[in-house]
């Protein structure tokens, strides 16, 4: 989870990148230019579990501004650092399927794959963590 003094500087990024037309918003809620499906936790009907589910799936705008900037700046090691750690925790949270494209990414990365390999790999992740949900009620 963001510490506080994250979250400020995060959204300030988010919102770079919105009004740059890098990132547009639907409901409130980033997403990409080809819209989403969405994806739900495997873990989301857990009622012991939804908050923190909640809490990971609101993040997920601001950790995907980050990978945006990272690449952008041409930070590939911190991108593979920071997808590496998204990989965890999505499968922690229940959502294999953003753990199995955070590793596509992370593995691009590492084996010094062109430019636009990480590109495709990092653009189907992003999509993927604007579509994550908690439960289909949510």
């Amino acid at each position: 989870m963001l510490k506080k003094e994250k979250r400020g500087d995060l959204k300030g990024l988010l919102t770079r990148l919105v009004s740059r037309g890098r990132v547009s918003m639907r409901d409130g809620r980033p997403m990409t230019a080809t819209g989403y499906k969405e994806i739900y936790s495997e873990l989301g009907s857990d009622p012991d579990l939804r908050d923190l589910i909640e809490m990971f799936v609101q993040e997920m705008p601001y950790r995907t501004a980050v990978y945006e900037e990272l690449l952008t700046a041409g930070n590939l090691e911190e991108l593979r650092r920071a997808v590496h750690q998204l990989k965890g925790a999505a499968g922690s949270y229940g959502f294999p399927v953003i753990t199995e494209a955070a590793a596509a990414v992370e593995l691009a990365i590492r084996n010094e794959a062109p430019y636009e390999e990480v590109r495709q790999n990092l653009d189907r992740l992003i999509q993927l963590c604007h579509a994550a949900r908690v439960c289909p009620e949510q």
